[in-house]
């Protein structure tokens, strides 16, 4: 879509790469927020604090590398393979 608007590829990629962190980051942070919620104790309330540890634990697991898959390889990747 971005393509048909724009005509530049390499927007058009990054924005894919957007896309896709969206939905993959959003569906484990999902998954994770309704797994802190799963009630181990009677007391057990997901707060501040229970949602900070989670982005923790994301940023903790794939930091790092994502950082240079999303700047560099998968954007690269969708602009240059289509052609």
């Amino acid at each position: 879509m971005i393509y048909l608007i724009t005509k530049n590829k390499i927007l058009a990629a990054y924005m894919g790469t957007i896309g896709d962190n969206l939905g993959y980051y959003g569906f484990i942070f999902v998954r994770d927020i309704i797994q802190s919620r799963k009630p181990q104790k009677q007391n057990c309330q997901y707060n501040l604090k229970s949602f900070i540890k989670n982005i923790r634990n994301i940023v903790i697991e794939f930091g790092p590398a994502e950082i240079i898959d999303s700047l560099l390889i998968r954007p690269a990747c969708m602009y240059f393979f289509p052609l």
